[in-house]
C-alpha cells in the first residue's frame, strides 16, 4: 500500500489499492487529504494515525477489509459521514476508532459487515458522537453478527441509531 509519514497537506486522490496489509496509511501528518481511495480485501482499507488536524476525506470506498477505515492516536475535530465514506461494505469492522477524541460518527448504513459495525473499545476514547446511524446486522438474529457500536470511554453522544440483528446492539462500558 501506500504510507505518508509526517509532513503538511499530503493529497492522495484517485488511488486503487487492492488486497493489501494497509491500502493507505497516513501517520504524523497535518491536513492531509484523501479523495476517491478504493481498497478490497486489505487488512486495513484506510488507517489514519496521529492526525494533529482535521483530514479532508471524500469517497472512500473501504471494501472486504477487515478493518475498513481505522482511526487512532487523533483528537483532530472531524466528521465521518457520507459525503467522506462511500462504502465499507463486506469489511469484518467497518470503522475502528482506537484513542480518539472529537470524531463524529453520522448519516451512513453500516448493514453488511459481518462482525461489528463500530469499534470505539478504548476507556481513552472521548467525546465521540453517533448520530442517524443504522448498524444492524446482516440478518439471521442476534448471534449472527457482534457489536453494532461497541463504545467505551467518556462524555460520548448516542442519538437515532438503529442496531437490530446484532448480538450487542449498542454495547457501552
Amino acid at each position: 500500500g501506500i504510507l505518508v509519514d509526517g509532513g503538511t497537506g499530503a493529497i492522495i486522490r484517485d488511488v486503487i489499492a487492492d488486497s493489501r496489509e494497509v491500502g493507505v496509511h497516513v501517520i504524523r501528518a497535518t491536513s492531509p487529504t484523501v479523495q476517491n481511495l478504493s481498497t478490497d480485501g486489505a487488512g486495513t482499507g484506510l488507517h489514519l494515525e496521529s492526525i494533529t488536524t482535521a483530514p479532508t476525506l471524500s469517497n472512500l470506498q473501504l471494501t472486504n477489509a477487515h478493518y475498513g477505515l481505522r482511526v487512532r492516536l487523533t483528537t483532530a475535530s472531524f466528521t465521518l459521514g457520507a459525503a467522506q465514506i462511500g462504502s465499507l461494505a463486506g469489511s469484518l469492522s467497518a470503522i475502528w476508532l482506537d484513542n480518539v477524541s472529537n470524531i463524529t460518527v453520522t448519516g451512513i448504513t453500516l448493514t453488511t459487515n459481518p462482525l461489528h459495525a463500530i469499534l470505539a473499545n478504548y476507556t481513552t476514547n472521548t467525546n465521540l458522537t453517533f448520530t442517524d446511524l443504522d448498524v444492524s446486522g446482516l440478518g439471521g438474529g442476534d448471534l449472527v453478527g457482534g457489536y453494532g457500536i461497541l463504545l467505551q470511554g467518556t462524555g460520548h453522544v448516542l442519538d437515532d441509531i438503529t442496531a437490530n440483528d446484532r448480538q450487542y446492539g449498542v454495547h457501552v462500558s
